[in-house]
């Protein structure tokens, strides 16, 4: 497996739960913790898919997902939302779905392939 994901989040225990539960997976994993970082790394690393969390310190995760629709380079790029229980999945061309905190580690890998259509079904 050699797909490339992005996780932009503000809560470093689980950007980095995410990530490395994702590397030991086989996936290759960008992570920012911060919005605007994460835009600048879809931009340049062009991942497979990002996973955004909602509430990050300068841009909001649907804010993040305009900007990623607006350029040509990224707009293909399928986003899914890191939530809260309850809250709604923000709605738009390219979200793939949403997953709910507290991530489960052991379940995240299949849960990912599942969203982004990557487990052969």
């Amino acid at each position: 497996m050699n797909e490339r994901l992005l996780i932009v989040e503000r809560d470093d225990a689980v950007r980095i739960q995410a990530r490395d539960a994702l590397i030991a997976s086989g996936y290759e994993v960008l992570d920012a913790d911060v919005g605007r970082q994460g835009v600048y790394l879809a931009e340049r690393r062009q991942p497979d898919a990002v996973l955004v969390g909602m509430d990050l310190p300068d841009i909001d995760g649907p804010r993040i997902l305009r900007e990623l629709r607006a350029n040509p380079s990224t707009r293909d790029i399928p986003v899914i939302f890191l939530l809260e229980p309850d809250v709604p999945v923000p709605e738009g061309e390219g979200v793939a779905g949403a997953l709910t905190r507290p991530l489960d580690t052991e379940a995240l890998p299949g849960q990912v392939r599942r969203l982004l259509g990557w487990d052969g079904a």
